[in-house]
Parts: C-alpha cells; structure tokens; sequence
C-alpha cells in the first residue's frame, strides 16, 4: 500500500528557518519527506516561494509544477527547473491558466503548459455547504486517542528509565534555567543578549542555558535577519513544556492576540506596546470593508488611525491585502504600515510592489517597517 500526504499551504512549516532552529539541522517535515521514500511514502507540498523552501527538500523533491514566481532568484529557478536565464525570467509573469512541469520521469526538460479554468456551473450556497459537510460526517469513524502510558508501557525498561529521568530533569532544572524563563514569561519580547544582560549572564553562560532548555523541548530560537550591520536579532519562544513548568510558579501563557504563529504573535505584541506607549487606542483583527487589519491604533482624540499588517510567511499574499486596503475608503484618513517579519521578507514584497506598480504609486501610501524595528 502506497500512502500520498497533500500538504497544502504549508510555506511557513517547511521553511528553511525551521530546519535551523531544529535539532540537527532538520525539521520534521523534510525528514519525514526523505525517510518515507523507503517506505513508499509520498508527499505534496504546496508552497508560496522556492527560495524559502527548507534546502533538504529543494535537494530531494522530483516533480515540479510551478504557476508564478514573482520576486524569487533567478538562480535558484535556474538550478531547480534547469532553465536558462530568459526562461526563468518568463516564470515571473505567467498568467492564470499557465504553468510549467518538471518530472525527469517523462521527460528530462521543464516544459510549458495550460489548462482551462474549472467549469463552476453556479454558486455554492450555505445549504449546499452544510449539506456536503453532514453528509461527509457520517462516514466519518472515531476513536479515542489512546492514553501516553499505553506506549510507555511497551518499552524497555532502560527507556522506560530514560523517560522518567526527563521528566525528573525538567522538574529539576538549575535555578538559573528557570529565571531566563521566568525572564521570558515576564516581559515583552526581547533579544537573547538583553535576557543576558538583565541576568548578568556573558554570552558564554547564557548559551549554555539555551542549550539545556533547547534539549529539554523547553525553548526554541528565532532568527530574525536585519540587514544591518550587527547581523540578526534572536529570540527566545517558551514551548508548552515549558508554560507548564511556569503555570506551577504562578506564570500563566498569555492569550493570543490575533490568529497567527508565535512569530505573527510576537509581532503583535511589539507593535500593541509602541502603540500604547504613544497613547493609542490598540485593537486587533479589525474588519475593514471586508478586508482584515492586524492591528489598529486609534487616536481617540481626533479619530486618525494608523493600520499595521504583519507579513510572516507569505510576501505575495500580503501585497495583495495592500492592493486590497488601499482600494478601501478607510485608507483615505489612515496611514498604512507593513511589519515584515525580517530585511529577506521585506526585499521580496518590494520587488513585488515594483514589478506589478512601476509607478511606484503604492509606496506613497504605505511604509515597510521589520519586526525587530519594534524591539526596544
């Protein structure tokens, strides 16, 4: 039996960054992805960026079927599609309907195709909807999960020791370990050298800390690239592991600000602060004619508002949410910023911008800032 996993929209977790913060340089996915082919295991990723994609998977991938690529490198399209330069160029502007293929197993070139739009005879209406959706649920069987003690109980003794011994380590950890949590838990998001400095730890010591909580699943690291001299900004993200620990001493998780991953929530937390810092008004997922604002500040004296988007995965999707707000009457009186998540995001929503407005008429309208502009 052959089993086909179709991951669709899955940019963010089979970036190249989370291979990075994982231990051995390779994340779940992409190992999944290489250990499965044995067990004839295969896999559709549905992705938004090439440059982006976790290199482990741009290395092992077969077949590619690609419908636009504005704003990726040129060579990077050279070298996964095997094309020429002026081939790769052509890739930046297909149209709805277009798209080319790369399956050595036919045929050893990447070759341009079509297809016609779906034929959609009507519109889906909320009955129609409800219909299917009650329909599929009654196929559907379930099962309770089975407890965790139903497979520890199955191992050997010797692992069955291990086990209890992390526990036992987590509980016990050294009392430096648990005030850089407690440092975390307690305050805005910070750089890991200011966790340092407010702890009095070198930057040898602080290491050796992060090292442990990272062994023990109790933090992972954040790599924000700057593009300024000084290199990246790192910062710390406590794991559910670790909120547990903390719950015990009295630390509760907050809760989420917007819809997004730790990153996106990060991002909202910075910009929240400023906001009050400057005597705004700070409210979250704010509808605007249809279209979704990450965070609104609100002048409550003279009714300006500032709006805020914050890109994190996916440089295309956000322009288009620009183009969309900007359409918007509301736009009219506010003043619109995009909150990238680091320089490499921000650099690929430019080249958008200019390649679909020459005129460079958007840019009078909105400001790109990075999440690390907001880290004090």
């Amino acid at each position: 039996m052959k089993c086909l996993f179709v991951l669709d929209d899955i940019t963010i977790s089979v970036h190249k960054q989370r291979d990075r913060e994982s231990p051995g340089g390779i994340s779940p996915i992409p190992e999944s992805m290489t250990m499965g082919q044995a067990l004839e295991l295969g896999v559709i990723v549905i992705v938004h960026t090439l440059s982006g994609l976790s290199e482990i998977i741009q290395q092992n991938v077969e077949v590619i079927f690609v419908f636009g690529l504005p704003g990726q490198d040129p060579r990077l399209v050279c070298n996964m599609l095997r094309v020429n330069p002026e081939q790769a160029e052509k890739l930046r502007v297909l149209r709805p309907g277009e798209f080319v293929a790369l399956n050595p197993l036919i045929w050893p070139k990447t070759v341009y195709a079509t297809f016609l739009p779906p034929n959609i005879p009507g519109i889906c209406t909320e009955e129609m909807r409800r219909s299917a959706v009650e329909e599929f649920l009654r196929n559907v069987k379930t099962s309770a999960p089975a407890p965790l003690s139903a497979f520890r109980s199955n191992l050997p003794d010797e692992t069955q020791d291990e086990v209890a011994a992390t526990d036992s380590q987590m509980r016990k950890l050294p009392p430096r370990c648990i005030e850089l949590m407690v440092h975390v838990a307690a305050s805005l998001p910070a750089p890991v050298t200011k966790i340092y400095a407010r702890m009095a730890l070198s930057s040898t010591a602080g290491r050796r800390i992060i090292k442990r909580l990272q062994e023990l699943g109790l933090a992972r690291i954040h790599c924000f690239p700057t593009g300024k001299r000084g290199g990246q900004i790192s910062l710390i993200e406590l794991t559910e592991p670790a909120w547990e620990l903390l719950r015990e001493k009295g630390f509760a998780k907050p809760k989420p600000k917007t819809g997004g991953d730790w990153e996106h929530e990060v991002a909202a937390q910075l910009i929240e602060a400023e906001g009050k810092k400057l005597g705004y008004k700070v409210s979250f997922e704010v509808e605007l004619g249809g279209v979704r604002v990450d965070v609104q500040w609100l002048d409550t004296k003279t009714g300006q508002r500032k709006l805020f988007n914050i890109g994190i995965s996916r440089p295309a999707y956000e322009v288009e949410s620009i183009e969309k707000l900007l359409k918007l009457p509301a736009s009219n009186d506010s003043n619109l910023t995009l909150v990238a998540r680091d320089s490499t995001f921000a650099k690929k929503v430019n080249s958008i911008i200019k390649a679909t407005d020459p005129k460079g008429d958007v840019f009078k309208h909105i400001e790109i800032k990075l999440l690390t502009d907001f880290l004090k």
